[in-house]
């Protein structure tokens, strides 16, 4: 037997985040992670080795190392290019902690 509906845990859990996101703790979340993405967003939109097609409003970001940072750095296997990848989100982290007060 197949049913489209979502499992009675997926959906209750699906409602219980539609009434905490419309709270007052709610907005100042959806407000934070806003303010978190356009943090991260100024840090590597100033890079000269990635680029993001996103949307600027969304706080999912998905970054990828541009044609030419490829090219001049012999890059062209996938794992060398997700090393690289991953060795600038831990830079951007670092720098990140930095601009949180009291951190």
């Amino acid at each position: 037997m197949f049913s489209a509906a979502l499992p009675a845990i997926l959906a209750v859990t699906a409602s219980e985040a539609i009434g905490i996101l419309t709270t007052k703790e709610g907005e100042d979340q959806i407000s934070l992670l806003s303010e978190n993405a356009a943090a991260m967003r100024s840090i590597l939109d100033k890079s000269e080795y990635v680029e993001t097609t996103t949307d600027f409003h969304s706080p999912i970001i998905h970054y990828r190392l541009n044609e030419e940072t490829i090219s001049n750095f012999g890059l062209d296997e996938f794992a060398e290019q997700e090393r690289v990848l991953q060795e600038i989100v831990d830079e951007v982290y670092i720098i990140y902690l930095q601009l949180i007060p009291g951190k």
